[in-house]
């Protein structure tokens, strides 16, 4: 008995040390502060690992653009929710590995994280997971200029956000349409939806994609010729990516 219970009293003790980490990461993700988030899921998850923080750990990362962490600890989750048996998690687990592979140029084993995805979240009718995919599928056809097929996806993922009331979705989502178009020169509707996705993410306070949102408005006016509103938006943008830590915001050119 006296084994047990002291078994059982390290147990309570574990998860309630794991859950005080991931209370803080919490708090820190809340506050953009994708770094500290990362650290304190890190730390909940070497006390008692879990999939909710082996997922929250690898988009902290990849946020701040540790995009080599990032999938490690996503190939880490998605073996726990293979074991489980767990097909939500498995699925926002392969979305997110495919988003980490897109950022690093590998669009081939991005496309079939995606894929992989898109057919669980299909079978499991989950359509949060469904429209994600539909939008991350559309960036890789924007990547490979089948700027046709982009905006179709793009336009799929739009009305699923719209239907399930997402504003984050549809905020990052306009973004992405706008980018189809400033890439076929039809700046003017570029503009629109930018500004469509930038008042979003202002009302929902999404730091990320207000800043990517203020860097393309700023590259639309810097190609109209109207320098001193592109580098006032440029600033503004950079700004924000100092302050959650985005080194890959801060080199991001342009939408095309």
């Amino acid at each position: 008995m006296g084994f047990k219970k002291e078994l059982e009293e390290a147990a309570v003790e574990r998860i309630s040390e794991a859950e005080d980490y991931f209370n803080a990461a919490e708090r820190d993700f809340s506050a953009s502060r994708y770094q500290e988030a990362a650290n304190n899921y890190q730390k909940s998850i070497n006390v008692l690992p879990t999939m909710m923080g082996y997922l929250n750990l690898g988009i902290c990362l990849s946020y701040v653009s540790d995009d080599s962490n990032a999938e490690n600890a996503l190939l880490f989750g998605i073996q726990i929710a293979r074991k489980r048996e767990n097909k939500e998690f498995e699925g926002a687990f392969l979305n997110n590995i495919g988003t980490v592979y897109f950022e690093q140029g590998k669009l081939e084993d991005a496309l079939k994280s995606h894929q992989a995805a898109f057919d669980i979240f299909s079978r499991i009718g989950n359509h949060l997971g469904l429209a994600n995919t539909y939008g991350n599928i559309g960036n890789i056809y924007y990547k490979q200029s089948t700027l046709d097929e982009a905006l179709r996806f793009h336009n799929k993922a739009l009305d699923i956000h719209k239907q399930i009331n997402n504003p984050l979705g549809q905020s990052n989502v306009l973004g992405n349409i706008s980018s189809v178009y400033f890439k076929w020169r039809k700046l003017d509707d570029a503009l629109v939806f930018y500004q469509e996705s930038l008042d979003i993410c202002k009302q929902i306070k999404d730091p990320m994609v207000q800043a990517n949102d203020l860097n393309n408005i700023g590259v639309i006016y810097f190609t109209k010729g109207k320098l001193d509103d592109a580098l006032k938006l440029h600033k503004e943008a950079l700004d924000i990516y100092n302050q959650i830590g985005n080194l890959q915001g801060r080199l991001l050119p342009s939408p095309t």
